[in-house]
């Protein structure tokens, strides 16, 4: 990940992680941190029909994803998203 990237996620920008996340997924599409930490980010204000695509990409890409994965795609599915 970019030093751009690591500053913006560690703060509260959460647009601001969003678009830095959707940079480095255009140039690393497979990376499975990226894609778990794009839908982790986009569990947070439950848009799970946004997280629940990118959290199942992040699978498909390692099935033993970053810490997190798991426990955004539970979190959607107890609330309605996430099928």
């Amino acid at each position: 990940m970019t030093h751009i990237v690591e500053e913006t996620l560690v703060g509260d920008d959460l647009n601001g992680a969003l678009e830095a996340l959707e940079m480095e997924r255009t140039l690393n599409p497979n990376d499975a941190t990226i894609l778990a930490d794009l839908g982790r980010r986009h569990a947070m204000p439950a848009r799970w029909d946004e997280a629940a695509p990118l959290l199942g990409e992040a699978y498909a890409c390692n099935r033993l994803p970053p810490d997190g994965c798991a426990e955004a795609l539970a979190s959607g599915a107890a609330h309605g998203g996430g099928d």
